[in-house]
C-alpha cells in the first residue's frame, strides 16, 4: 500500500468528484430530496442512452501491491487519448484517502468498500465529460467489483484487466518505491502475494504480467483488447 499522495494525484482526485457534486447540487441547495432523487433518475437515464450510443469505455485494472496497477492505469488513460477518446483515471488509494482524514494505514475493511461505491459513483459522473474512464485498485472478489460496478449506469459493462507478478519484482518494486508505506514490510508483502497465491482471474479478464512487459506495451494491449471488443477501429 502506498503512504500519502502527492498533492496534485489529490487535486485530480477532487475534480473528478466535482463532477459528481455538480449533477447533485441541488441538495446543497436545499431542494427537496424527491427533487434529488428524479434528477438523479433523468441523469441515469441520459447516461445510459450516452452508454449505448457512443461505447463509453470504464476500464478497472486490478492485481496485487507493486503489480504497476497506478502506472498503468494512467498509462492507458493517456493511450486512450492518444487514440483520440477523452480519458481520465482514478486512484482507489486516493479515493480512501480522502474518506479517511487521518490517513492511518489503509487497513478499514468497511472504508475500501465506501471507496469502491464512491469510484463507481465517481466514473459514472466522469461518464458525461469523458469517453474513457481508467479506474485502478483492488477489485479482485466478486464483492469488490459489483461495490463499483453497481454504482454505473444499467447496461454498461466494466473490462476488467487483472496484473500478475512474481513476488521478488514486487519487492524490488516497493524497497525503490519512496511513496510505499507498509508494503515495505517484506513480511506483510510476502503475506500479501501468498494469500492471493492460488486466486484465478475472473472470465473474461484480460490477464498481463507486468514483469514480463514494459508499460508502453501493456498500455498499447489493453487498449486494442478494450477498442476490439466494442468493435472500435483501433
Amino acid at each position: 500500500m502506498k503512504t500519502n499522495a502527492h498533492p496534485i494525484e489529490a487535486v485530480a482526485v477532487i475534480a473528478s468528484i466535482g463532477c459528481v457534486r455538480e449533477h447533485d447540487a441541488g441538495s446543497a441547495a436545499g431542494q427537496p430530496r424527491e427533487g434529488t432523487e428524479a434528477r438523479r433518475s433523468v441523469q441515469g437515464v441520459a447516461l445510459d442512452a450516452i452508454s449505448q450510443a457512443t461505447s463509453i469505455i470504464v476500464v478497472v485494472i486490478t492485481g496485487p501491491i507493486a503489480s504497476g496497477k497506478s502506472t498503468l492505469g494512467r498509462a492507458v488513460a493517456i493511450e486512450f487519448s492518444a487514440r483520440g477518446l477523452d480519458s481520465a483515471a482514478v486512484d482507489l488509494d486516493l479515493v480512501y484517502e480522502m474518506l479517511d482524514p487521518r490517513r492511518e494505514p489503509k487497513t478499514d475493511q468497511s472504508c475500501w468498500t465506501e471507496a469502491r461505491r464512491l469510484a463507481g459513483k465517481i466514473a459514472a459522473g466522469l461518464l458525461g465529460q469523458r469517453q474513457a474512464v481508467v479506474v485502478e485498485g483492488e477489485f479482485e472478489t466478486k464483492v469488490q467489483r459489483a461495490n463499483f460496478c453497481d454504482e454505473l449506469p444499467s447496461g454498461l459493462r466494466a473490462s476488467f484487466v487483472t496484473l500478475t507478478l512474481n513476488f521478488d519484482e514486487a519487492w524490488r518494486r516497493a524497497m525503490v518505491d519512496p511513496t510505499r508505506g507498509v508494503s515495505q514490510d517484506r513480511e506483510f508483502l510476502a503475506a500479501h502475494y501468498r494469500a492471493r497465491g492460488h486466486a484465478i482471474p475472473a472470465d473474461g479478464d484480460l490477464v498481463l504480467d507486468t514483469g514480463d512487459v514494459s508499460v508502453a506495451v501493456a498500455a498499447r494491449s489493453v487498449a486494442d483488447w478494450v477498442l476490439e471488443a466494442k468493435g472500435a477501429p483501433d
